[in-house]
């Protein structure tokens, strides 16, 4: 899946890519930026069209 989604940005031009943070996913997940700034929402928006074809989907929260 992580694979798909930093095609996906790839395919939209965007320079950030996500990574499993300490080598795994049950973890959690970075956005890391690789190249120009992109605003935050917009890549999320992305990556939740493509996640809602799997029946997922993203959000997020602070504590």
């Amino acid at each position: 899946m992580i694979l798909e989604i930093n095609q996906l940005l790839k395919e939209n031009n965007i320079e950030y890519s996500i990574h499993g943070v300490g080598g795994c996913t049950c973890c959690g997940l970075e956005l890391r930026q690789d190249g120009k700034s992109y605003p935050t929402d917009n890549i999320l928006e992305i990556i939740n069209g493509s996640l809602k074809n799997h029946w997922i989907s993203y959000s997020s929260f602070k504590i």
